[in-house]
């Protein structure tokens, strides 16, 4: 898996995570914009143009609004990239699906477990794969981990952690690998259905799907807490 280096280090371009990040997040957020006719924004520079044009409520640079403290500093060095794909873009990207595939999911997925063999029982444990890997997946660690190796994975809805938030079980395997997914999520959601019968317990307690709670959902958020350390925020 990345060190933090290879997620948000500049000192090392070709290994970096950010690299990529940046280069594609100029071209897909240009061809998004390219498509919709019901408004001006067709490129990044736009998105970026109209927040500092906004400060106010859109928060474009540094300390306009608590919720975004660093403005748009990741946005204008997508801007910097204008999507091109160069040499270091393209070692960066091997790199990071190389540490995603070989060193990250086909890795986990050896069963090197000990295990107790009977006479004559020559199974190599390199060869023993594990039906999935696991995740509770609060940060979303496991979906990108997934998405940057290009394989498949599956969540499942397992609750809600103490402030109402969805809690998922995320499963991944490796290429071509959907079919062994879609059976084990299907089993865990049999087995999971058990909250049915806990329904005189809080909404946070129980197994499987939970019925969403909109909380006031049309109201204008209004950020109040300038030291508030969301999860991902570097």
């Amino acid at each position: 898996m990345s060190t933090t280096r290879e997620i948000y280090g500049e000192t090392r371009p070709e290994i970096s995570e950010i690299t990529v990040s940046k280069v594609q997040t100029y071209y897909l957020t240009d061809d998004y914009l390219s498509k919709p006719r019901n408004t001006p924004m067709k490129t990044l520079e736009d998105s970026v143009r109209f927040s500092d044009e906004n400060r106010g409520s859109e928060g474009g640079s540094a300390g306009d609004l608590p919720a975004w403290p660093d403005g748009q500093r990741l946005f204008r060095k997508c801007g910097e990239t204008k999507g091109i794909k160069d040499r270091t873009y393209y070692e960066a990207l091997h790199h990071i699906q190389r540490q995603r595939r070989e060193n990250g999911v086909d890795g986990a997925l050896q069963d090197h477990s000990p295990r107790t063999r009977s006479m004559g029982d020559h199974l190599d444990d390199q060869q023993q794969l594990l039906d999935a890997l696991l995740f509770c997946d609060v940060k979303a660690g496991g979906t990108q981990i997934a998405a940057q190796a290009g394989y498949p994975v599956l969540s499942i809805p397992i609750g809600l952690d103490p402030e109402g938030m969805p809690v998922p079980l995320t499963l991944q395997h490796s290429a071509w690998q959907g079919v062994k997914l879609i059976k084990s999520a299907s089993a865990i959601e049999d087995l999971i259905k058990v909250h049915k019968e806990q329904n005189s317990a809080l909404a946070t307690s129980r197994l499987g799907r939970t019925a969403p709670g909109y909380q006031n959902h049309p109201r204008k958020n209004i950020p109040v807490e300038p030291e508030y350390n969301w999860p991902g925020r570097h």
